[in-house]
């Protein structure tokens, strides 16, 4: 590894996580409960739970689909 990748491997995650929890809870659509899960989820589960968010959220973005939970 390069001097100082574990400090930007940590800012990306980091990033994603915030990018993730604040798309979380922007959706109107989704009751209190459905948007607390999701940010535990990106939270204790960093990588996955970011990405898993970042995908789905595309996904349904891209297919014109409201219905993530």
């Amino acid at each position: 590894m390069y001097p100082g990748s574990s400090v930007i491997l940590i800012a990306i995650v980091i990033a994603l996580d915030v990018l993730a929890i604040v798309q979380v809870w922007k959706r109107t659509m989704f009751d209190t409960t459905s948007k607390a899960f999701w940010s535990v989820v990106v939270l204790v589960i960093p990588y996955v739970g970011a990405i898993s968010w970042l995908l789905l959220w595309t996904v349904a973005r891209l297919s014109g689909s409201k219905a993530i939970h």
